[in-house]
């Protein structure tokens, strides 16, 4: 079944925040056993939006999916330790997400659309190279993640663009049974720590035909402390057929 979030009172202005009507459509389709929330063609500015079992996210073509700045539409992303981990909180987990998902199951994004993380209000070319304009730029504003998905198992990621990520765009940590297909990348080629996609301590993971810009990492695979703790190491992952800049 289809949830629209304008029946939920999203407004195509780009001003509105529509957080709360986006994750009201997230939730129904949760508490009905699963669905497709439908971001139509338009602009819609949002706060964090946690996704949940059994809900695909489908962005239309023409839909832009707009992450907010202001630090208090950004919530913390759930934590997924005990407590008693001094690292829980490690690695900017604490800088908040803008679409996410904690200890879910069944979850995809998918569509023609694009997640804009409005990165390119955030880096500031200060030219300390003279008009060369190749050095790394600037950054010292609030930036949360576009996407942290941490002990999603069969996460799919498919068509998508995700645009100018003010820090990483895809971060998935603990995450099994992975597929990210043919989505497109397009971050600042000078922004900082705006990696592409990042498979932390993931397992069983299919990366292909993706194109990724970046100006840090396009693809790491990564094993951080916290993250091998909780799920162990990364293990089995393929990346065939993309493109990395």
């Amino acid at each position: 079944m289809d949830y629209s979030i304008l029946r939920c009172g999203a407004v195509a202005d780009g001003v509105t925040n529509c957080a709360a009507a986006i994750q009201q459509a997230v939730d129904a389709a949760a508490a009905a056993g699963g669905g497709r929330v439908v971001v139509p063609a338009g602009r819609f500015l949002s706060g964090s939006v946690l996704l949940k079992d059994n809900v695909e996210l489908h962005l239309e073509s023409g839909a832009v999916l707009i992450s907010s700045l202001n630090p208090d539409d950004i919530v913390p992303f759930p934590q997924g330790g005990d407590g008693t981990d001094p690292d829980d909180t490690a690695d900017g987990w604490e800088g908040g997400f803008f679409l996410g998902a904690s200890h879910a199951k069944n979850v995809t994004i998918s569509g023609m659309g694009t997640i804009y993380g409005q990165g390119d209000k955030v880096f500031l070319d200060k030219d300390v190279d003279n008009g060369f304009h190749e050095c790394p730029k600037f950054c010292d504003v609030f930036r949360p993640r576009m996407m942290l998905f941490e002990a999603v198992e069969n996460f799919t990621v498919r068509d998508v663009t995700l645009q100018d990520a003010a820090f990483w765009t895809l971060h998935m940590a603990g995450c099994r049974h992975v597929r990210i297909q043919n989505i497109l990348i397009l971050n600042d080629d000078r922004g900082a720590n705006n990696d592409g996609i990042d498979p932390d301590c993931c397992q069983d993971v299919v990366i292909s035909n993706c194109i990724v810009r970046t100006g840090d990492d396009a693809i790491v695979v990564k094993s951080t402390g916290p993250m091998s703790r909780r799920y162990g190491a990364s293990e089995n992952v393929v990346i065939t057929g993309c493109v990395l800049h």
